[in-house]
């Protein structure tokens, strides 16, 4: 349903079509200091997440970004195509630590455990499907 929705909105020229990023690695995190910072529920572009309703919500590495460089800014949508329930429409408001690229982690909740889906199309945990691609899907920033 998503994929169609996407697919108007691209085909009535209201965005640009989408752009595949340079992504080699998704992986799967929670809002806990130890995956995150010492503000786990405050986002790199300050959204706050609520626990109980987190949404749909994706950090990239930094390379991505905008002020590195990247096509990438906060506020964005990614189309993520993958086979598992991670597939669908995320909205960037996270980065990942420096160091880290070609990566974009996906906020979950604890229900969900950690996964890593590779290029090389390797799931290195059993919940993980196999099938990796990213699209920077539009901006709500207007600059695509």
């Amino acid at each position: 349903m998503l994929a169609l929705l996407l697919t108007l909105v691209i085909s009535a020229g209201r965005v640009a079509p989408p752009v595949a990023l340079p992504v080699e690695v998704i992986t799967v995190y929670h809002a806990v200091p130890e995956q995150t910072d010492s503000t786990p529920r405050i986002t790199a572009d300050g959204t706050r997440i609520d626990p109980d309703n987190i949404g749909r919500i994706a950090a990239v590495s930094q390379e991505l970004l905008w002020y590195n460089g990247g096509p990438v800014r906060y506020g964005d949508y990614l189309w993520v195509e993958i086979d598992s329930e991670l597939r669908g429409l995320w909205q960037v408001h996270d980065t990942m630590w420096a160091g880290v690229t070609g990566y974009v982690d996906l906020l979950t909740g604890p229900e969900v455990y950690e996964c890593w889906v590779t290029e090389g199309r390797v799931p290195q945990h059993d919940s993980c499907s196999v099938g990796l691609k990213v699209y920077h899907a539009w901006s709500r920033n207007g600059h695509k």
